[in-house]
């Protein structure tokens, strides 16, 4: 399959790929205004596609979420117990290159699910990315160590067991195709549209990239990342923020982490600033992968550059790391320019824990 326009999806439900062998997006977007956010079972997955097989291979697709990024989900009693949601795909089991997840406003019109054209957007307020709030009846209630529902969010992909490739979530700027243009000999025409911060605001395990990788990360980034994680509980099994992978036990190459560019007077630059940064409110906080482990793990050539911090509170766990926090694999040629913000963290400017388990704080 090739998408020869712009698509708009409304009140989306993900699928599988078991019909697409190959789906080349060709420059365009798939703009999802909306999220079917009613469950049917305890479990609700929220992204584009929900499992990518083994033998499909995705290229060249761009998803916006600068509307259907913004969702209220009903967790706990009455509600959802586990929801996971991704801007790309929950599993990811095949090929996945040169894909992007974006969150910006367009005027353009695309084609609906009626196949008529219709607004690719609705222009709102706010921030713009992954936006969820957690709702228990009329309610918004926060996630603690007993709370019985359970929260995975990732900026590309929840689970990756396949291969991903020169793909981004967020980033500068991205060029909009327009329409043919019979002047120019009907070339299409083409605009550079400038992105804000892709903001990721939720709780449980959040990430910006992927959370669990067993397959093959390369050529990858997250930029003009902005990350608030509210959980109220430091329980590493229930809640964590992370700028690119959660538990790595496959590889990632050359991939990386920014948060938003300053210019300076001297016309230096920096990235970890207040802003565009991860923050928690208890959680534990990684600028690139909370944990690499495994005989196979290995990190290569990345780097993580974006302020951490978290809320000034009495009762915060204030742990964090630059780089991986509990590394038990292999890390090489790898840094980290991430700042630590609050005073009162235990700081790790690197690695947190050692594959014993000790605390590397300074």
């Amino acid at each position: 399959y090739i998408l020869m326009n712009d698509i708009v999806l409304e009140d989306y439900v993900p699928f599988n790929t078991d019909f697409i062998a190959s789906l080349d997006g060709n420059g365009h977007t798939i703009h999802i205004k909306s999220f079917d956010t009613t469950a049917s079972s305890s479990t609700l997955n929220l992204a584009l596609f929900d499992t990518v097989n083994e033998n499909t291979t995705l290229k060249n697709v761009r998803v916006n979420l600068y509307n259907g990024g913004q969702m209220n989900v009903n967790v706990g009693s009455g509600g959802v117990s586990d929801l996971n949601v991704a801007g790309f795909a929950i599993t990811n089991n095949g090929i996945i290159t040169n894909c992007e997840v974006v969150a910006f406003y367009t005027d353009r019109y695309a084609i609906g699910q009626s196949g008529l054209n219709e607004p690719a957007t609705t222009q709102i307020s706010g921030n713009h990315g992954i936006n969820i709030n957690y709702m228990n009846g009329s309610n918004q209630v926060s996630m603690s160590e007993n709370s019985s529902w359970d929260s995975q969010v990732a900026g590309f992909v929840i689970n990756n067991n396949g291969n991903i490739t020169n793909s981004r979530v967020g980033g500068d700027d991205i060029v909009e195709l327009l329409e043919v243009d019979p002047t120019y000999n009907n070339q299409i025409t083409a605009r550079v549209t400038t992105l804000e911060n892709f903001t990721i605001t939720a709780q449980g395990q959040t990430v910006g990239f992927v959370l669990q990788n067993q397959g093959s990360i390369s050529a990858s980034f997250v930029k003009n990342l902005a990350m608030q994680n509210d959980s109220r509980t430091a329980r590493e099994d229930k809640a964590y923020a992370t700028g690119f992978v959660g538990t790595n036990s496959g590889k990632i190459l050359t991939s990386y982490v920014e948060g938003v560019k300053q210019t300076t007077t001297d016309n230096s630059r920096i990235y970890a600033r207040l802003g565009s940064q991860i923050s928690t409110e208890q959680s534990v906080i990684a600028g690139f992968v909370l944990t690499n482990s495994g005989d196979s793990s290995l990190i290569e050539n990345s780097y993580s550059n974006i302020m951490t911090s978290n809320a000034d509170t009495q009762n915060g766990v204030y742990l964090a790391s630059g780089f991986v926090y509990r590394n038990e694999g292999r890390v090489a040629n790898c840094y980290s320019a991430s700042q630590i913000e609050n005073q009162r963290y235990s700081q790790m400017n690197f690695s947190g824990l050692d594959s014993a388990g000790n605390l590397l704080a300074s």
